[in-house]
């Protein structure tokens, strides 16, 4: 053999080794030795997403008690019974709801057309509305994730027996049944399948109705998150942020409703004989002195108010049992509005919906609140990416190949512009670069533009 055929063989061997190398799982990366790892090293994966978690449980929020189905149900819980924050949720949910999503064709080509108007049906032809499941997508907005189910049908009309799976479409296509959000509190506690690089392969359920453990793999399902970051399937809640705040208001307010019961009412206060009170007193004292401690602290200023007491009096002459109701003494050293305040921008401002405060203290000017409102609306943008991506990513290429399409020429789910226009503005701009030197019309495209965002009628093709 040559010297060349022998380096030649030796080349071939380690461009071998190094491929392995690449294409290997973690788990066998470590029986390579250093020198067959070499430089080329960083294009294999050998470290990790450094994810808290451990046999399907992620712990990797820093505080223990929002960790797992306990965490979920804060969220739930700071969602549903808070007003501050249950105001911007809804003013989320409204603003998305009436959002524009429409399927964009991957071309121009007139099979590419039909194959996205094909989407776009299928969003509006589920059990439940686009709106609707547009709605329980967006509970991953407290809870930081939400998982849902991708359930088909063959669309075959509308069956007239019972139990048939109905459609307005009759062309025997795979489209989407519904696509249903799974309770994020039956999915976290030890329910995540993820592999050894981080990966999701899925998750089990157990919870209500039939407490049954049941396996939804990744492959059948979308996962929606506020922020991916280590690849978390449980994600970040959005309003993370704003636990330490809720937590103090929501204990002020409580501190404040027992202020003012006491107030109104009065402080309950007895006067009874000390020997009821002894140590070694008899147990019919003992009774007595339980009750009268009973009566005080269920004291309550309302229709059934009303203490039976017994007036037996001493040797003095002195009433051996007495209540008395004491008042406050005066004003609070702390002003609790003015602290419930406080916690409330603190909300609001971890989710940039402040300006929804703006004015009820009679601060505020217009231009602030414009600022403030644009940043929110670029939130709401973002959070409607994060919508759209599953679906671009996962769901419409499945579809397509459910039926038998090029995945690669799949159409794009996407949102159209949140903000409303303002005509004063528009209307100055126009003048403003017709004043410049500008000109603006006749102009066809510029023409349809303007009248889309005043959301006036549109010229024909042949007005134009």
């Amino acid at each position: 053999m040559s010297k060349g055929a022998k380096n030649g063989s030796k080349a071939d061997t380690k461009k071998d080794d190094i491929e392995k190398l690449f294409l290997a799982p973690s788990s066998e990366i470590g029986r390579f030795s250093p020198h067959q790892i070499g430089r080329g090293s960083k294009k294999g994966e050998l470290g990790y997403t450094g994810l808290n978690q451990s046999y399907g449980w992620v712990f990797d929020d820093i505080l223990r008690k929002l960790q797992g189905t306990n965490g979920q149900r804060i969220w739930r819980e700071m969602a549903d019974n808070d007003a501050t924050i249950g105001s911007f949720l809804y003013a989320i949910d409204t603003v998305i709801r009436q959002a524009d999503f429409n399927i964009k064709p991957f071309s121009d080509d007139q099979e590419d057309i039909d194959r996205a108007e094909f989407v776009q049906t299928c969003l509006h032809d589920m059990s439940s509305t686009w709106a609707d499941t547009l709605s329980s997508i967006l509970s991953f907005i407290p809870h930081g994730f939400s998982y849902h189910e991708l359930v088909y049908k063959k669309r075959l009309g509308r069956g007239r027996r019972r139990g048939a799976v109905q459609s307005k479409y009759n062309d025997g296509l795979i489209g989407w049944k519904k696509i249903p959000v799974r309770d994020q509190v039956t999915l976290v506690n030890g329910g995540w399948e993820i592999d050894e690089n981080g990966g999701i392969q899925g998750c089990w359920q157990w919870g209500p109705p039939l407490y049954k453990r049941v396996f939804i793999p990744i492959e059948k399902a979308l996962l929606f998150r506020v922020r991916t970051n280590k690849n978390n399937p449980e994600g970040r809640s959005m309003i993370r942020n704003a636990y330490r705040a809720w937590w103090f208001k929501q204990n002020t307010e409580n501190i404040e409703a027992i202020g003012i019961e006491r107030d109104n009412a009065g402080l309950p206060v007895i006067y009874a004989p000390a020997s009821i009170m002894a140590t070694d007193a008899s147990p019919a004292d003992q009774a007595i002195y339980t009750y009268l401690k009973k009566v005080a602290t269920n004291i309550r200023n309302d229709e059934q108010a009303g203490v039976v007491f017994p007036s037996d009096i001493d040797a003095d002459g002195n009433s051996m049992y007495k209540l008395e109701l004491l008042g406050s003494p005066g004003n609070k050293q702390f002003d609790t509005n003015e602290i419930i305040k406080r916690y409330q921008n603190e909300i609001l401002q971890t989710v940039l919906a402040d300006f929804l405060k703006l004015g009820q203290d009679k601060v505020g000017s217009f231009a602030l609140s414009s600022d403030k409102t644009g940043l929110f609306i670029m939130s709401l943008d973002s959070l409607a990416d994060q919508i759209e991506s599953p679906f671009n990513d996962f769901a419409i290429p499945r579809l397509f190949k459910l039926n038998g399409w090029d995945e690669q020429r799949t159409p794009t789910l996407e949102h159209g512009p949140f903000k409303k226009t303002d005509i004063n503005v528009i209307v100055e701009a126009l003048s403003k670069l017709s004043g410049a030197g500008m000109e603006l019309f006749p102009d066809p495209e510029m023409e349809a533009h303007f009248r889309r965002e005043l959301g006036l009628p549109t010229k024909d093709d042949t007005e134009l």
